[in-house]
């Protein structure tokens, strides 16, 4: 699945949109703490166990459920 991750929000929210999904993370994108934080907040919110298949360093992500 697709993703757009925007890093340093003020709060953490995930919109889906014509099959894409806009996350806003309170985490900044520092030595992979935005990545962690989006993976944390797919679990929480949508139930879903993801990884980062593509996109560790952007903001365009591909998202892989597990």
């Amino acid at each position: 699945m697709e993703c757009i991750v925007k890093p340093g929000a003020k709060t953490d929210s995930i919109v889906l949109k014509d099959k894409v999904y806009y996350v806003a993370l309170k985490a900044k994108p520092v030595e992979g703490k935005a990545n962690l934080a989006l993976v944390k907040l797919f679990k929480k919110e949508l139930g879903l166990r993801v990884r980062v298949k593509r996109g560790l360093t952007s903001k365009k992500k591909v998202l892989e459920i597990i």
